[in-house]
């Protein structure tokens, strides 16, 4: 596994005479606290300010034009009414405990007793002192927990992570480019592909047979679905529209569809790229569809609150599947997704993704050397079916120098956006004391810097160099910093906006 820890910090909210009872706890060494709030947001603040993120939330009355709260003035308002007086303090000891130990700080908001409190956008809140959102907060991660009895074992496994995915568009339901969609979520993962890190398989069909069929014929890890989602106010459960054999729409309770796939115990991750994948019930906290799966024994979910664009639906699933091949914990990539859709100059549907996760440490895999032949250990390891999609060759690579790092010879590289191609190549062809050196070439105060880890230390450099106009300097030294690296693929700064 990643060495990526994380102190955990339980925040459980319940209704409390008309306020809510905030107690939060951090065992076993800070003890816990409790505090009432209110929510300081009218009806009509929550309207626009969901219209305003592409969500309506079924509110009957036509969507304001703009909200009239910015993404900043919602996590502020939402922060000040949480974290007020001695809860703040604990948020503050909480922070310095889990920076004093070396490790992260998780968030873990129990809402199982506020369902209604589920809808809200968490991931937006705000610390106007820091001038920060959390959930962008690389020390910090949001996440909605939801504690069973059953326990979650880690799955150990070795590469390729296998993904099934599911696309649906009923032809007697509003129409959905699933096979752009599709396209883009190949793109994403088209790297990982190269590298044997994944592999993705496409159901035939939108159905359940196909889906049943499919899990029956070999071990998958991911479940990520491509189509409509709702909520089924009659049944208070969500639902998925799937197809029937004629391609018209069957609509799927979750609670169906969650049975399906408790029937595959190598299955460990569901994602959702559907419309309302997030919402719950105003009286049950697993009314969702999100909630509904992880009753059925899935120890995490990734739902999506609001609608998403295709731009920014590559650059999370791309970065997001990354981290999870690596090993790290699931707030750790989620993290780095956000900063890749936000480094796609969108400034709010970074906050649309939503974690949902029973593993109490955020590990679901334990991910072990290997390679494309290897098999997961224990039951659910099996031979792959003739169905599997054949991942591409690895990089071919020329001798270079000795003990120099091998340069690669096809577009591996050339293939990645620009900005994700020098993040890559910073990290894969230089070491932390190699980093230091090169910050100090440029004069970046590397103290200063975020991170104790390569990925974070380049990241920051990227971004000290992004803020200053430096990326072309960043280039230049790089390339020239050996001769190893002066011909790697190195993207032009006037690309990288």
């Amino acid at each position: 596994m990643a060495d990526i820890s994380y102190h955990n910090l339980d925040m459980q909210i319940e209704p409390s005479n008309g306020r809510y009872r905030v107690r939060v706890s951090s065992p076993p060494l800070l003890g816990e606290d409790e505090a009432e709030i209110s929510l300081p947001f009218t009806p009509d603040d929550l309207k626009s300010f969901f219209g305003g993120l592409g969500q309506s939330r079924d509110f009957d009355e036509p969507q304001a034009a703009s909200p009239t709260l910015s993404l900043e003035e919602f996590g502020r308002r939402l922060y000040s009414a949480v974290f007020t007086g001695k809860l703040e303090t604990f948020l503050a000891r909480c922070q310095d405990a889990a920076r004093g130990s070396g490790q992260r700080l998780r968030i873990r908001l129990r809402l199982n007793r506020a369902p209604a409190l589920l809808n809200l956008p968490w991931e937006y809140l705000y610390n106007a002192d820091r001038r920060s959102y959390l959930a962008l907060d690389k020390q910090i991660s949001v996440v909605r927990y939801l504690e069973l009895a059953e326990p979650i074992p880690s799955l150990r496994t070795t590469p390729p992570l296998r993904i099934l995915v599911m696309l649906a568009s009923p032809k007697d339901a509003p129409q959905l480019d699933v096979e752009r969609e599709w396209a883009n979520l190949k793109q994403a993962l088209q790297p990982l592909e190269q590298a044997s890190q994944v592999m993705v398989d496409r159901l035939p069909q939108g159905t359940l047979r196909a889906l049943r069929e499919q899990l029956e014929s070999q071990p998958y890890h991911v479940f990520h679905f491509i189509g409509h989602g709702g909520f089924d106010t009659a049944q208070q459960d969500g639902l998925l529209l799937l197809e029937d054999d004629f391609k018209a729409k069957r609509p799927a309770l979750a609670q169906t569809v969650g049975q399906y796939l408790r029937n595959s115990p190598s299955l460990r991750l569901v994602v959702l790229n559907a419309c309302e994948g997030g919402r719950t019930g105003a009286t049950d906290p697993f009314a969702g569809t999100a909630q509904t799966l992880m009753l059925q024994n899935i120890p995490a979910v990734v739902a999506m609150q609001f609608s998403i664009t295709d731009r920014a639906a590559i650059a999370f699933a791309g970065e997001f599947y990354r981290g999870v091949t690596k090993g790290v914990s699931l707030d750790a990539a989620m993290t780095d997704a956000r900063f890749a859709i936000q480094e796609e100059a969108n400034d709010r549907e970074w906050g649309t993704p939503v974690l949902y996760m029973r593993a109490s440490d955020g590990y679901i895999f334990d991910v072990q050397p290997g390679g494309p032949s290897a098999q997961p250990d224990g039951p659910a390891a099996t031979q792959p079916s003739q169905t599997t999609t054949t991942p591409a060759p690895t990089a071919t690579v020329q001798a270079t120098t000795a003990g120099a790092p091998s340069v690669p010879t096809d577009d591996k590289y050339a293939k990645l956006l620009p900005h994700v191609r020098l993040r890559e190549l910073l990290i894969d062809f230089f070491e932390m004391a190699d980093l230091r050196v090169l910050c100090s070439d440029l004069q970046i105060p590397w103290d200063d810097l975020e991170g104790d880890v390569k990925r974070i230390k380049v990241l920051s450099i990227i971004q000290y160099c992004k803020n200053r106009r430096r990326v072309g300097d960043l280039i230049d030294a790089a390339r020239n910093s050996d001769p190893s690296r002066a011909d790697l693929p190195w993207p032009n700064a006037a690309d990288i906006k």
